[in-house]
């Protein structure tokens, strides 16, 4: 009745405690047992809001070799790229939990030092009749240099970026954001219609737009290259 709790647990592991009642968003919080030598207690303060939600159960894994992610960057964006929930780090074992607002859309995005940041693409909340839990399995690519990081497209002759290529270089934006020392070449091409002069004109105007975004959202200019 005084909103109190309390429970025993194991040592040496991770955990995470999920707080849900109805009408509410659920309240997280984490803790770990690893390295406890005598009993010990964890004192855990849950303020509750009210709200409509979905709960985001994820794992970050390396793509190809299964591994488990831990520390990734997990964000909820929404439709104009804000973050509205997050940041929070998977844990040890690459799971993480996140709280999103059912009355807005939003996607995930995972970003993690030396992998490219990878954003996951979700339905629409609005749709759902009851509160939900989604489960995702989010595998990561490790970032080399030369590897093709996102591909974008433009429209026919134009040189505007669309909706699509604006979430593709939020990838791009964030993994600037949480790889300090790495430089990315955002490399444009045309088709083969049209004069060679206009093309190579077009193709410029294509990377600078590119470029001038990424560098709209907070990136220094000198750690992204634009090459028609």
């Amino acid at each position: 009745a005084k909103g109190q709790f309390a429970g025993k647990i194991d040592t040496a592991d991770t955990y995470t405690a999920i707080f849900e009642k109805n009408g509410y968003f659920p309240g997280l919080v984490d803790f770990t047992t690893y390295g406890m030598t005598k009993d010990q207690t964890f004192p855990a303060k849950v303020r509750l809001k009210a709200g409509k939600y979905v709960l985001v159960e994820g794992i970050a894994t390396e793509k190809g070799t299964g591994k488990l992610l831990a520390d990734a960057s997990v964000r909820g964006i929404n439709a104009t790229d804000s973050v509205v929930s997050g940041p929070i780090k998977s844990r040890v074992d690459g799971k993480f939990w996140m709280v999103l607002d059912r009355n807005y859309d939003a996607d995930v995005i995972l970003s993690r030092d030396g992998y490219f940041t990878t954003r996951v693409k979700m339905p629409s909340f609005k749709a759902l009749e009851n509160d939900s839990t989604a489960v995702l399995n989010v595998e990561m690519v490790p970032a080399k240099v030369g590897e093709i990081v996102k591909i974008i497209y433009y429209d026919y002759r134009e040189s505007n970026l669309t909706s699509n290529a604006k979430n593709n270089l939020e990838e791009i934006v964030f993994f600037l954001l949480d790889n300090p020392r790495a430089v990315v070449e955002l490399s444009s091409h045309t088709d083969s219609r049209g004069t060679g002069e206009y093309n190579a004109k077009l193709s410029e105007a294509r990377a600078k737009a590119a470029v001038d975004y990424v560098i709209s959202r907070g990136i220094k200019k000198e750690r992204i290259v634009a090459k028609g």
